[in-house]
């Protein structure tokens, strides 16, 4: 749950804030790590302020900025569309998906972009922002058909997903590649209800 020391605006809203300060490169990370240039993105998909501002105005993906009140900071951030993916039949037996005659794919809430602040890192705001994500999704899927919330997940977030009950779609990938992850409406609604 978001405390009181924090608030959720939309990118709309940014008023003051100052973009250019966030940063959601690890301090521990290894410079040479394979994620690091997708990490980067992550940064540039909200510091460029034509670019997330473009997909935000354009309803392509819905943009929500975590803002630290006494701070005048962000937080992090996240985006959503809806869309569809293709599922597997291990995830389909895992999560008990139907299948919708031939279609292997089902609908889905996307989180395209999602980020913590390096300075924020480590303190539970992520699950916090989380949570906020499953709401939405949740919310969605009492006005449109949406089988599960999905993700394409890097190799060093994987675990964090995992411990909200994200589980691998299956669409291949190479090893140290991001992985699309999946979590059902069915769970989230019991997550957001305890």
């Amino acid at each position: 749950m978001i405390s009181e020391d924090y608030k959720l605006i939309s990118i709309m809203n940014i008023g003051q804030l100052n973009l250019h300060d966030f940063n959601c490169v690890p301090l521990n990370i290894n410079h040479g790590s394979q994620d690091i240039e997708e990490i980067l993105k992550i940064n540039r998909f909200l510091i460029d302020p034509l670019l997330a501002l473009k997909y935000e105005t354009n309803n392509v993906f819905k943009t929500f900025i975590l803002v630290d009140i006494k701070k005048g900071k962000i937080v992090g951030f996240y985006s959503l569309c809806v869309g569809s993916k293709r599922v597997f039949k291990e995830f389909k037996k895992l999560k008990s998906l139907p299948t919708v005659e031939n279609n292997k794919e089902l609908p889905t809430v996307e989180l395209i972009w999602f980020g913590i602040d390096n300075k924020y890192q480590g303190q539970k705001l992520g699950t916090a922002l989380m949570e906020n994500v499953f709401q939405t999704a949740y919310d969605i899927s009492k006005r449109a058909g949406v089988s599960f919330l999905a993700v394409n997940s890097l190799k060093r977030t994987k675990k964090f997903y995992e411990k909200l009950n994200f589980f691998d779609l299956g669409i291949p990938h190479k090893l140290n590649e991001s992985l699309w992850m999946g979590v059902t409406i069915k769970e989230i609604k019991i997550a957001i209800n305890k």
